[in-house]
């Protein structure tokens, strides 16, 4: 059993005020017994479980009765409920009479009755489903299912969930986990957060039940319904003065099951500590000009009045601008302070090395209590954006659901200041919201002059077919397309805008001094410069950003400097006060030497940039790969950016910067790894219009 005693021998003897005991933080996962897995469900046989390797998972066996197969929703479909998610498809293989039977090809989605008639024999794993093509249900089946245990981390144990990468300890059925520490002459407290998540068809009504024992002696036992989708709560057990262990065990029905995030101390306020409390909410695909402040209107004039009624009382930078024109390398700049060719992530296949700084993990170096809400894809443990959170909490869910689980964050009573991360694509692709209201008129912003990116982009609506429409057809159809888009972005604003009055609420409502920040990765084009969507040009509609900061000792009004979210990273460490790490390239806001130029890449290999901007004041410069081209324009007199001025002898200024910028594009050290997505994952990357394994 693992022993925690020299890592944890703070608090020894007479300390009245031991450190804070993770127990994540040096623990391995013993070696298992199999055991069985106790099932209510009438006609199941049981479970049984096998140890993989060193630590790597445990397979969990159900030999699966005839009468357990149910009739599928298609013709010579047969559908068998799994007791528990799958973090991978993969992780399920289906044995009929011994022999293992071949899957659909993995990615595919649910098969077609052309497509079952076809591939008789063969199965994959939908949701909660092991579906199956074959005339009658097999007489003799076996399901074996991997279930993670997680790896140890920089910062601990760290667990791989479905829809959740945090510390934390691995509970399974019928194995019990003991975890040694060094006595305390004090009284203190186990905070930790219970997590399972188990099929409540095959639960029956039964709970998933969490037993809690010190020294061998029962403290604390909880239950929590099965779901899922996965379900975490916060608990507090007393540890009594010299207490040596505590056991955690886990009774039920089939399930997942987690501590997480599981540490000692004795009992304090979140008073006690004096330290800010940081809440950023980025809003994917946000253009600027959502905000009042940006197009220089009153408060409340436009699609989300409720986000322009904080940014009234905050500090406002109108010349804030994005390193990057889409989600991936924009946010993993953010949380890395490192530019977008400096960390590598710049395609869907790639994701950010481990050795790279963060900077959640400096903050939880620090002791703070570090978390991350997200709606995913991107935002996710698969592309390494989870490192340095204690809890990341990625899914598919809409904003509503997004920011319920934000305010149970905030409003958990951990005494550590708290780092929250929240993300939404509630503005992004495809939009989902109807007009309300008069929108702005988009006509009035489009190019006149529609040019070669017009085929592809009349593409964006899949029920027009733009074959034998003349250029001039085809910009009509272009010009309707982007116009109802449009109407549904801003629709969509103000439906995020709706949604985050609760946050908004609760932050005002808190007694701890907190530092609130709102910003987006990038914006989105409709038509302006010909195309549409992002990712693909550093026009003002793509890198041009809200952000605003709210919190103690900020002042109120607009900062017209330039800035970029590369300047964000310093400026979170600073407010927690952690120095900051060497390699970040930012400078705080509101520093001496801040606001100097921003830098942006629009690439998907660092060996081809397509393009690059810099953008001082009220200068910016594009410099073009394909064809090769340097263009300047003056953004007071040319805000459009319709009238480039072609730069044939760079200035010493401008050629400072190039310098710059260069400097900045040399690729990490330590090569990306290659993202591994799953079926799920990558139906979601479509459905949000990218495509994945980009390399």
């Amino acid at each position: 059993m693992p022993l925690l005693g020299a890592l944890l021998a703070a608090g020894c003897g007479g300390d009245q005020r031991p450190d804070p005991v993770p127990l994540s933080a040096g623990y391995e996962v013993p070696p298992l017994e199999a055991g069985p897995w106790r099932l209510p469900a009438e006609g199941w046989p049981g479970w049984s479980l096998e140890p993989l390797g060193s630590g790597d998972g445990v397979t969990a066996v159900l030999d699966t009765p005839l009468e357990a197969w149910e009739r599928g929703p298609l013709d010579g479909v047969w559908v068998l409920p799994l007791p528990v998610p799958l973090l991978r498809p993969t992780d399920a293989v289906l044995l009929l009479d011994d022999v293992e039977a071949p899957r659909f090809p993995l990615g595919q989605a649910l098969p077609s009755p052309a497509e079952v008639e076809a591939n008789r024999g063969r199965w994959l794993a939908a949701g909660s489903q092991i579906w199956l093509s074959a005339p009658e249900p097999p007489q003799r089946a076996q399901v074996r299912l991997t279930l993670p245990l997680g790896e140890l981390g920089p910062f601990g144990w760290r667990l791989r969930l479905p829809q959740l990468s945090a510390n934390g300890i691995p509970l399974t059925m019928g194995q019990p986990r003991r975890i040694d520490f060094a006595p305390s002459a004090v009284e203190r407290e186990l905070r930790v957060a219970t997590w399972s998540a188990a099929n409540a068809e095959v639960a029956d009504g039964q709970p998933v039940t969490f037993r809690f024992d010190v020294d061998g002696r029962e403290a604390a036992r909880f239950e929590q319904a099965a779901t899922f989708v996965g379900s975490r709560t916060t608990r507090c057990i007393e540890i009594p003065a010299g207490a040596r262990s505590v056991t955690l065990t886990v009774d039920g029905p089939p399930c997942l099951a987690a501590a997480i995030d599981p540490w000692i101390d004795v009992p304090r306020a979140r008073s006690d500590d004096t330290r800010p409390d940081i809440v950023v909410f980025l809003a994917d695909t946000l253009r600027a000009d959502m905000l009042a402040a940006y197009r220089d209107d009153d408060p409340g004039a436009g699609p989300m009045p409720g986000v322009d009624a904080l940014a009234a009382r905050s500090r406002v930078y109108l010349g804030a601008r994005s390193n990057a024109p889409w989600t991936l390398p924009s946010q993993a700049s953010l949380l890395t302070g490192l530019p977008p060719l400096g960390h590598g992530a710049i395609n869907s296949g790639r994701s950010l090395p481990d050795a790279l700084p963060r900077l959640a993990a400096l903050l939880q170096e620090a002791g703070y209590r570090t978390a991350a809400v997200t709606e995913g894809v991107y935002v996710s443990a698969d592309y390494g954006l989870d490192r340095g959170f204690a809890v990341f909490d990625e899914r598919s869910r809409s904003v509503e659901r997004t920011v319920e689980t934000a305010l149970a964050e905030l409003r958990d009573d951990d005494p550590r200041p708290l780092l929250l991360y929240v993300q939404s694509y509630r503005a992004h692709a495809p939009y989902h919201a109807g007009p309300d209201g008069p929108l702005p008129d988009v006509a009035a912003r489009l190019r006149p002059g529609l040019g070669p990116r017009l085929r592809d982009a009349a593409l964006l609506d899949p029920s027009l077919d733009p074959r034998g429409l003349d250029e001039a057809g085809l910009a009509g159809v272009f010009r309707g397309v982007v116009e109802r888009d449009w109407d549904l972005y801003v629709a969509s604003a103000k439906a995020l805008d709706s949604a985050l009055a609760p946050l908004w609420s609760a932050l005002d409502e808190r007694a701890v001094p907190t530092f609130t920040v709102f910003t987006s990765d990038h914006g989105e084009e409709f038509g302006e410069h010909d195309g549409a969507s992002h990712g693909h040009a550093l026009w003002e509609e793509l890198i041009r950003i809200p952000l605003f900061i709210h919190g103690p000792d900020i002042a109120p009004g607009f900062d017209p400097t330039t800035v970029s979210l590369l300047d964000l990273t310093p400026t979170i460490a600073s407010w927690a006060g952690v120095e900051p790490d060497p390699r970040w390239v930012g400078v705080p806001l509101g520093g001496a030497s801040a606001g100097s130029a921003a830098f942006a890449w629009a690439c998907t290999s660092a060996e081809h940039p397509e393009s690059r901007a810099i953008v001082a004041g009220v200068d910016k410069w594009i410099e073009w790969d394909e064809p090769q081209r340097l263009q300047h324009f003056d953004l007071e007199l040319d805000p459009n950016e319709w009238a480039p001025t072609p730069v044939e002898s760079p200035s010493p200024t401008l050629e400072a910067l190039q310098a710059r910028q260069r400097a900045l594009s040399v690729p990490p050290a330590v090569a990306p790894r290659r993202a591994v997505l799953g079926p799920e994952a990558r139906a979601r990357l479509r459905a949000l219009g990218y495509a994945a394994d980009e390399d």
